[in-house]
């Protein structure tokens, strides 16, 4: 009885030690191995022309997706809701990376995939989406100005884009996923292929800030004085 007792102690202590920390990696691979919708722009001023979705790998590795594909859905339509359908195969983001697909390269910023689609690409409406899938399996979804059952995270979707060449709606707190759209997306500034700033301008374009050119300008003046002087 007592050697018995020890066999089932020893097995317990075998199973522990070898299928807890499998369990602990596997969890650790998958929590981290995250691509979420980050940013989109469907609605500029007058015809959209300039739109586009950012993908962000929140995960500690790089991931390829070959089998990712992205699809754009109207929630008004019965049977099949999907409109457009990009295939994503070839691509593969880097850990902490982004990947934009615009509809015109020459109209957005860092672009890394061009549909082709130079106007309209992304539906503008009440109760549309965009879903991300690998294979079968949806690995994430945002609706906005409405809601699409099974699709929208939360009970509410994200608040629509502001209808300007300077705006977007994007993931604003560290690029994180609660799972619920309407809280996850906030107004903010357009900003593909990089990091999302709260505002209401065009922080993709990087300017000089106002002191520098003051200094810079001042400093002019003062060789093309130091020097007049000399020749003088």
């Amino acid at each position: 009885m007592i050697t018995q007792l020890k066999e089932k102690y020893i097995m317990k202590k075998i199973f522990y030690f070898a299928y807890i920390p499998i369990l602990i990696i596997c969890t650790f691979s998958t929590a981290n191995a995250t691509i979420l919708i980050n940013e989109i722009d469907y609605d500029q001023a007058s015809t959209d022309t300039a739109e586009f979705i950012e993908l962000f790998n929140s995960g500690l590795e790089d991931i390829s997706l070959d089998s990712y594909h992205l699809d754009l859905i109207n929630g008004k339509l019965a049977g099949v809701p999907t409109y457009r359908s990009f295939d994503l195969t070839g691509y593969t983001l880097a850990s902490g990376d982004y990947l934009v697909i615009c509809g015109d390269a020459s109209m957005v910023m860092n672009c890394n995939f061009d549909t082709g689609k130079s106007s309209n690409m992304i539906q503008n409406g009440l109760s549309d989406g965009i879903a991300l899938y690998s294979g079968s399996a949806l690995i994430d979804a945002i609706t906005y100005e409405g809601e699409i059952e099974g699709l929208t995270e939360g009970l509410m979707g994200a608040l629509a884009d502001n209808p300007s060449n300077t705006m977007s709606i994007g993931r604003l707190l560290g690029s994180q996923d609660t799972n619920n759209n309407a809280t996850d997306f906030e107004r903010g500034c357009i900003t593909p292929g990089t990091v999302n700033i709260a505002g209401s301008g065009n922080c993709s374009t990087t300017t000089v800030p106002l002191p520098p050119i003051i200094w810079l300008f001042a400093s002019g003046l003062i060789v093309m004085i130091i020097s007049s002087k000399k020749r003088a």
